[in-house]
């Protein structure tokens, strides 16, 4: 079973407006498979880096999702 890594782009809306990229590597059963899907992997990588879980997560748009094969 292969990984696929799928590489974001998002517009976070804070007290200061960011762009911020990363990459979350996926098994092929757990692939995004629509923006939902996209959008729930987005927040819980956000919940997972947060550094202070009493502060919220920010609200963020997906500006670019690209597939690595």
């Amino acid at each position: 079973m292969t990984n696929k890594i799928i590489f974001y782009t998002i517009f976070l809306q804070t007290a200061q407006v960011s762009i911020k990229t990363f990459s979350i590597a996926f098994s092929e059963n757990n692939v995004p498979k629509d923006k939902w899907d996209h959008h729930d992997a987005v927040t819980d990588y956000l919940v997972d880096t947060n550094p202070n879980p009493f502060h919220p997560i920010p609200h963020f748009l997906i500006l670019k999702t690209t597939t690595e094969q």
